[in-house]
């Protein structure tokens, strides 16, 4: 799992949280991606599911 973090053309700060499966001979399969954007330290919108066991 890591995330990642830029900001866009707006100035806006992104943030990127994704799960990474580790498969057979070393591959690596994304499990999960949830995206959220901030503006001034509101969401101004996000996309992706995280599915809780």
């Amino acid at each position: 799992m890591f995330l990642q973090y830029y900001q866009d053309e707006n100035g806006d700060r992104v943030y990127t949280l994704k799960v990474v499966k580790d498969m057979e001979m070393g591959e690596k399969r994304l499990e999960h991606q949830f995206t959220v954007t901030l503006e001034n330290d509101h969401i101004r919108s996000w996309q992706g599911a995280v599915k809780m066991k």
